[in-house]
């Protein structure tokens, strides 16, 4: 059901060993996401960057890598050149980030001795290629968000065949809301506020809609949070067997919830309703109908 995502781990193996765990520490992490990636090895760790450039440049028009993971080492020597290298390739990795809004994982080891290095690549320990998968994905994350509270109108023009109702809006923005507090733990007034203060004119207005349901809004998204171990739980049950919780990606995971609690607890509307709308939200974000229609269907016979 996830939308896929293509990882690309840049490699310098100068350390071979060291980098060698390093990757073993970042393949693991993301096979425990499902998301696929591939690897490319570059010369030095000064390398990395602008091979990463070079990649983003020719691809940026269709993007086929999502996200970036940069693994290697640099051990101090007897020269300047450590400082030049550590400093130089992080500070590469930094600018590209931030101008391109690239998702980024630096898991470049700059240490003092290679004692240092095969403690902090030490796929039983503290692997820092581990560390810089987590990083990655969270940027991916991260930068999902902000196109996901934009509303981009292509997607809300993907649910215009429904009739736009209050309740409908209701549920497309409690939706936004919880996909964000996924990200801000215990900040969920805060995030309520600045929705309404900053995105739900913008999200009416592409609908075509001048309100929206206030009540049901506030009701799912405090229903939801007050619930959400119950409601996990349910969409877990409800999965198929090849099919873990952990690998439904945070929008589907905000959208399932939100239906769940609507057809488990609220028991407000009818379920024929309540499951034909999520289901176009769904859709309308990038995920795979037959498989989430499937899931709705299961909870709510459970229901």
């Amino acid at each position: 059901m996830s939308v896929n995502k293509n990882i690309l781990l840049v490699c310098s193996p100068y350390y071979q060993q060291i980098t060698d765990n390093l990757i073993k520490g970042a393949i693991k992490v993301l096979k425990s996401k499902s998301v696929d990636y591939k690897l490319l090895y570059v010369p030095g760790a000064l390398e990395i960057a602008p091979a990463i450039k070079l990649i983003y440049e020719k691809s940026k028009n269709n993007p086929v890598i999502h996200g970036y993971i940069a693994l290697g080492c640099v051990i101090r020597g007897e020269t300047y050149h450590f400082e030049i290298v550590s400093n130089e390739s992080a500070r590469a990795l930094c600018d590209l980030s931030i101008k391109f809004s690239i998702p980024i994982g630096n898991g470049i080891l700059t240490v003092e001795n290679e004692k240092q290095a095969l403690e902090r690549s030490d796929p039983k320990k503290l692997n820092k290629g581990a560390g810089a998968a987590e990083a990655c994905l969270s940027l991916m994350d991260i930068k999902k968000v902000i196109s996901m509270t934009n509303l981009e109108t292509k997607s809300l023009n993907n649910i215009r065949h429904l009739s736009i109702r209050k309740k409908t809006a209701s549920r497309i923005c409690s939706t936004q809301v919880l996909y964000e507090a996924s990200f801000l733990i215990n900040e969920i007034d805060i995030i309520i506020e600045y929705y309404l203060k900053n995105h739900l004119i913008h999200v009416l207005s592409s609908l075509n809609i001048k309100n929206f349901d206030r009540d049901l809004f506030n009701s799912i998204i405090k229903g939801v949070e007050k619930n959400l171990p119950k409601l996990d739980q349910i969409i877990s049950d409800n999965l198929s067997k090849d099919w873990s919780f952990e690998r439904l990606s945070k929008t589907e995971i905000s959208i399932l919830r939100s239906a769940a609690f609507e057809l488990c607890l609220l028991k407000r509307f009818n379920k024929v309703t309540i499951i034909n709308e999520y289901i176009s939200i769904i859709e309308a974000f990038g995920g795979n109908t037959n498989f989430a229609n499937g899931i709705l269907e299961k909870i709510s016979l459970s229901s």
